[in-house]
């Protein structure tokens, strides 16, 4: 009987061995990612290159979520479909992404709604280069910073710097599908000098700028899309006005 227990304690803990084994990925293995949410396909098929096709696609995929892999460490890196395929191509001209994917969803709701001239960029600096006859500075930036006024005012300077804009947009200026480029007050009091996130917009109240994007509400594993992204005006350091059909 004594053997009988052992016996019965070691096949549990090989059966316990194996499970762990075939459900977590080796350390350094990107985890399982999951494809789009189902449903954007019809959209895109539809889509004429609009700004309202772009905000369409967009809203399909509310909820999806990409997966962290070491979060919080200084190898953190996050995953989703969208940065997944965007990273595979640009792997091939020696481009490099840090993983996230807020860039890389906004270019590619823009690559599905067929927008002119829309192709895959993995960054805000991707972003003001590619479409750099397409930049405004925003007003709220500069000019409404509170008391990171000067500080902010630098930012939006040398974000230009070697750039032509458009001008200064305020916020009644704001178009649904503008690409905003976006330095969040808790960034910038930690240091950051440049935006770090990319967000699509869709209506603004009062101070606050609406958005759609991905890469946000990051948890212990995962990351995801909303279509409820809120930001204070002041926090956009740059918009992108892609080419959009009417």
């Amino acid at each position: 009987m004594h053997k009988n227990k052992w016996r019965c304690f070691f096949c549990t803990v090989l059966t316990l061995i194996l499970y762990i084994s075939l459900a977590v990925p080796a350390f350094g293995e990107t985890p399982p990612i999951e494809n789009p949410i189902s449903g954007y396909e019809p959209v895109a098929a539809a889509s004429k290159g609009r700004a309202s096709d772009v905000i369409a696609i967009a809203k399909t995929q509310d909820g999806y979520k990409g997966v962290i892999c070491n979060k919080g460490m200084n190898n953190e890196k996050r995953y989703s479909y969208f940065g997944d395929v965007w990273d595979a191509e640009l792997a091939k001209a020696n481009e490099n992404s840090i993983g996230h994917w807020c860039s890389e969803f906004a270019s590619w709701c823009l690559v599905q709604a067929k927008v002119p001239g829309a192709k895959p960029l993995i960054s805000v600096t991707a972003w003001r280069n590619y479409y750099k006859n397409s930049l405004y500075m925003m007003y709220a930036s500069a000019e409404n910073a509170s008391i990171e006024k000067e500080t902010r005012a630098d930012v939006v300077k040398n974000w230009f710097k070697g750039f032509q804009s458009n001008g200064t947009l305020r916020l009644k200026d704001l178009k649904e599908g503008d690409i905003l480029l976006i330095l969040t007050d808790k960034r910038l009091a930690g240091g950051t000098r440049a935006p770090h996130h990319t967000a699509i917009f869709d209506h603004y109240s009062g101070n606050e700028v609406f958005v759609i994007d991905g890469n946000v509400k990051a948890n212990s594993s995962s990351s995801q899309v909303r279509v409820d992204g809120k930001y204070e005006a002041r926090e956009v350091i740059c918009v992108v006005r892609p080419d959009y059909n009417q």
